[in-house]
């Protein structure tokens, strides 16, 4: 592959939206098969009973807040994922210390 060629695009080409919407688009799918998956074995009302008895939570804050915690451990995935994808080339030059000319 040339210099010039633009089929593989480097990380710091693409554009802080494009890589969180790489994270959380994916994790946010994931988290909502997830909340399906469980609240169609579980209600989110006896999970409160088993859990927090003392708080007042409607069934719907019980959806949302399975869906916002699927959401958390997924995005945290996806950002792993995304660590270990990045360029290794990329991170060298990020890290590399400047050399002084008067040494």
């Amino acid at each position: 592959m040339t210099a010039t060629d633009s089929r593989q695009p480097s990380s710091r080409a693409r554009p802080v939206i494009q890589r969180l919407a790489a994270i959380l688009w994916p994790s946010f799918i994931w988290a909502g098969v997830a909340s399906m998956v469980l609240f169609a074995f579980a209600d989110p009302v006896d999970l409160h009973a088993i859990s927090f008895p003392d708080w007042q939570l409607s069934r719907t804050a019980g959806y949302s807040i399975g869906f916002l915690m699927f959401w958390s451990v997924t995005a945290a995935s996806s950002f792993g994922t995304w660590l270990l994808l990045r360029d290794r080339k990329v991170l060298n030059q990020q890290h590399q210390q400047p050399t002084d000319p008067s040494n």
